[in-house]
């Protein structure tokens, strides 16, 4: 697919999510529903924020688990690419430009390995957030009506959701060794990832989706906080599952950083209305998640970027 035609599917789903949210809240206020300012509890959200810093920790230590064959990063040096990928790819389509604001703290003769291997680590944490979405399915909570076929088919869906992420982990740990027997190396595009993920043996793979999976139990328990300071009351399985949807989806789809909120908000939207959660609460509580583990942080990634850029200059 030409880049022409994937910008278009971007912009196209965007928009798509923004005219979904604002029918879904234009539909909840003529109803006469809304958020109060009782519904906010601020403990929740508090606890949310605090465990900010402890989500990027856990990924500057995933992100210096991986250059460990690469380059030797302290945990700080660690924390400021990450900080730095996440600035850049604010203005990028679908984060790219995380590789390149990582490689940023990397000697120039490291960088071409340290984008695989920032890579790499996007393909395990994809990989974990596929893995809690079938586990979150196994629990068989209820779906949005639009889906019902799912549901309707529960064990022969599972069963195939199952497969394809055994077959996916199965590549993952082998794809070095696979690309041997069918050749895979003579794609230019794969090349490089390929000679990367030869630099991972399975025990420091099965390491990055450790933490990676540990991070994305951060990232999930944040949401759960920040929808129950905003009064949607769900028990912690329902919640929880319906956030692995969720990501899951907006893993998937194709979108813009910027206007990633936007998506995220008609996936919350989506698979949190059934169980009785407000819109226009649904709206903030997401708009509240991607300010807290984006927005804020790509603050502290452009500053980070602006210093090194005069330290360079």
């Amino acid at each position: 697919m030409s880049k022409k035609w994937l910008t278009i599917i971007k912009i196209v789903v965007a928009c798509a999510a923004f005219a979904f949210i604002v029918f879904r809240i234009k539909e909840q206020i003529e109803k006469g529903a809304g958020l109060r300012i009782t519904d906010f509890k601020l403990l929740p959200m508090l606890a949310a924020v605090a465990l900010m810093p402890l989500n990027y920790l856990i990924e500057s230590f995933k992100w210096q688990n991986l250059l460990v064959n690469i380059q030797r990063l302290k945990i700080w040096q660690a924390a400021k690419s990450v900080l730095a990928g996440l600035a850049a790819s604010m203005v990028t389509p679908n984060r790219i430009g995380d590789f390149a604001g990582r490689i940023m703290m990397l000697s120039t003769g490291n960088r071409a390995a340290g984008t695989m291997a920032s890579f790499v680590g996007s393909c395990a944490q994809m990989l974990v957030i596929a893995s809690f979405g079938v586990v979150a399915f196994a629990f068989n909570i209820e779906l949005p009506r639009q889906l019902q076929i799912f549901q309707d088919n529960h064990l022969l869906t599972l069963i195939t959701l199952i497969i394809i992420l055994i077959a996916a982990v199965i590549l993952f740990f082998n794809i070095s060794q696979m690309a041997v027997k069918i050749r895979i190396k003579r794609i230019d595009v794969l090349k490089n990832f390929v000679e990367a993920m030869g630099l991972y043996r399975a025990k420091h793979l099965a390491m990055v989706l450790t933490i990676s999976a540990v991070r994305y139990v951060v990232f999930a328990i944040q949401f759960y906080l920040v929808i129950q300071s905003f009064g949607i009351d769900l028990d912690l399985l329902t919640g929880l599952c319906a956030i692995a949807f969720i990501y899951c989806f907006v893993t998937i789809v194709p979108t813009f950083a910027l206007a990633e909120w936007g998506v995220r908000g008609s996936a919350a939207l989506f698979f949190l209305s059934p169980f009785g959660g407000s819109a226009v609460a649904i709206m903030w509580a997401t708009i509240a998640v991607w300010l807290i583990n984006i927005g804020l942080p790509a603050l502290a990634g452009a500053v980070v970027m602006l210093k090194s850029a005069n330290q360079s200059s």
